[in-house]
C-alpha cells in the first residue's frame, strides 16, 4: 500500500490542526480503546508512563520554544531538545501526551501528566506503570493521594537485604 505524499504545508497545517484539537483527538482515542476493551472482555486498567528526548536539528525560535538543552536520551547533549510525556495503554496505544522544555526531568513531568490524566480520562480503576525515573518520595504520595495503584520500577540494590522479602 502506497502511503500518499503531500507538500510541506500540509503537513505543517495538520500538526497545528492536531495541536488545537489535542484534548478531544486523546479523548477519542481514549473511549474508542475502552469500548474496544470492554468489547473483547478487557478494561483498561493500566497505563504505562514513560517521557522521551526529542532533539532538534535548527535554531528554533528562542523567545517561546520549549526547545532547551537537558539530559539527552539520544546522548546529543550538543543539541536542543524537547521532552515528551506519554500515558499509554499496555498495547502502546497513547492515551495523553504533554511536551515539555527540554531540561525538565522525568521526575518534574510526572505531576502534570497525572493532572492532566485525571481530568481527561475519569477512570479511577487505573494502574500506572513507570520506570525508576518517576521514583521520588513526591510522586510516591502523589499516586497514593490520587487512588490510583502504581507499579513503578526499582533498583533492587538500594533497597536493603533484609528488606527485600518483605
Amino acid at each position: 500500500h502506497q502511503v500518499k505524499r503531500y507538500d510541506l504545508h500540509q503537513y505543517y497545517r495538520a500538526m497545528d490542526h492536531l495541536h488545537e484539537n489535542q484534548d478531544s483527538i486523546e479523548n477519542e482515542i481514549f473511549s474508542h480503546m475502552k469500548s474496544k476493551s470492554k468489547a473483547r472482555g478487557n478494561d483498561l486498567a493500566v497505563a504505562l508512563f514513560d517521557t522521551t528526548s526529542v532533539v532538534y536539528y535548527g535554531k528554533g525560535d528562542e523567545e517561546e520554544s520549549l526547545l532547551n538543552y537537558g539530559f539527552s536520551k539520544a546522548r546529543r547533549s550538543d543539541l536542543k531538545q524537547i521532552v515528551v510525556g506519554v500515558a499509554m495503554t499496555k498495547d502502546g496505544i497513547p492515551l495523553s501526551h504533554k511536551t515539555y522544555s527540554g531540561n525538565t526531568n522525568d521526575l518534574s513531568c510526572f505531576e502534570a501528566m497525572l493532572k492532566k490524566f485525571r481530568k481527561d480520562h475519569n477512570q479511577s480503576k487505573i494502574t500506572f506503570v513507570g520506570d525508576r525515573g518517576l521514583i521520588s518520595d513526591k510522586n510516591v504520595e502523589l499516586l497514593v493521594s490520587s487512588g490510583y495503584q502504581y507499579i513503578l520500577g526499582f533498583k533492587m540494590r538500594t533497597i536493603a537485604k533484609k528488606e527485600r522479602s518483605e
